[in-house]
């Protein structure tokens, strides 16, 4: 008895299903593939945002500590100014005492000078009143 036309029809449907099958696996498995590829750099390009919003972050608080530096140096400037010309007025006051001390000393100087002037004179007078009556 030999097969019935359909019988072969049947294996070759089956053959081809089967072929198939196997063509949507092979099919399936770069996709599946693609897909975990795909979701991998979705995960990157999330960490990727994330990781820049961090550095936007970081970037904004250095600009605002500069801003601050900025300022305090800014504020250290003035104060050097400020420092520079009490030194020029301290100067100038110094000099104004160094003179104000030397005139004390020589007006002090003088009066010993003159102290010394009067008590000689007295001793003379004395010592010439004492031989006198001698």
């Amino acid at each position: 008895m030999s097969p019935s036309p359909g019988y072969f029809h049947g294996i070759v449907n089956c053959w081809f299903d089967v072929m198939m099958a196997q063509q949507q696996t092979t099919l399936q498995e770069p996709l599946l593939a693609d897909n975990v590829i795909i979701r991998e750099r979705n995960a990157e390009f999330v960490q990727l945002g994330q990781d820049l919003a961090d550095l936007r972050d970081v970037i904004v608080q250095v600009n605002e500590l500069v801003g601050e530096q900025g300022e305090q140096i800014a504020q250290g400037g003035e104060n050097v100014e400020h420092a520079k010309e009490d030194v020029h007025q301290a100067k100038e006051e110094l000099q104004t005492a160094e003179g104000h001390a030397n005139a004390a000393r020589r007006k002090k100087i003088i009066v010993i000078v003159i102290a010394l002037c009067v008590i000689a004179a007295i001793i003379i007078i004395i010592a010439s009143v004492a031989g006198a009556l001698s």
